[in-house]
């Protein structure tokens, strides 16, 4: 009797510690009735669903540094437009404005076109103000001008500001897909795409440095506190 309860208790012990996920079922030993867990193999859950939600929104950050983008150069278009307006002769915004229209009738996206427009812009605004008739066109600046100039040049820090930000989260996520293979691979032409725009606004952000200083310097010179 005694045997027989200890190896009732070793195989129960055996089987306890053995599985816990388990199907009970009775089996007979010796006359005895011993209710026996046979272990279930538990499946481990597989990564595909995780894989995916992590391209899912890796995409999804790449189409928000786009919208942020898009944004962006629009405003940028916006302010360079505005000081050409106000500080380019005619005939130099008559040239301006057409290779403009020029530019659009090129694009192929939207932040490009405003990004293009707006750094042929500052080459514009930078070649005119380092000539001798720059500083007649400070002196003869209307209050209202004076005024509109401070708040495009208060726009295009923000720009510049905004495109820094949008070149450092750029970086982070490109360095993200690429350390995921198979991300890298699915998201090829986005990545690519936000590479080319992260190059782009790097650039732009040197070009508003130059921008900026150029009118503050050129304005002072003429006597005219922006």
């Amino acid at each position: 009797m005694k045997k027989k309860i200890i190896s009732t208790l070793c195989i129960s012990a055996f089987l306890v510690t053995g599985s816990v996920h388990a199907a009970t079922f009775t089996k007979s030993l010796k006359g005895l009735d011993i209710n026996v867990k046979a272990p279930t193999v538990s499946v481990p859950a597989k990564t595909t669903t995780k894989t995916s939600v992590n391209k899912a929104a890796m995409k999804a950050n790449i189409s928000s540094i786009n919208s942020k983008v898009n944004s962006v150069s629009s405003n940028y278009q916006s302010a360079v437009n505005n000081l050409a307006n106000n500080l380019l002769p005619k005939e130099q915004l008559k040239k301006y404005n057409e290779e403009k229209e020029k530019i659009k009738s090129q694009a192929t996206s939207n932040a490009s076109v405003n990004i293009e427009i707006a750094e042929n812009g500052t080459v514009s605004l930078n070649k005119y103000i380092k000539s001798s008739s720059a500083k007649d066109t400070f002196k003869n600046l209307t209050t209202a001008q004076k005024t509109a100039i401070k708040k495009d040049l208060k726009n295009l820090q923000n720009v510049s500001a905004s495109y820094s930000q949008i070149a450092e989260q750029s970086k982070t996520l490109a360095k993200q897909i690429k350390a995921d293979p198979g991300a890298a691979l699915e998201l090829k032409t986005d990545l690519t795409d936000m590479v080319k725009n992260e190059v782009k606004v790097t650039k732009q952000v040197k070009n508003i440095a130059k921008l900026s200083k150029s009118i503050t310097t050129s304005a002072a010179k003429a006597g005219v506190s922006l």
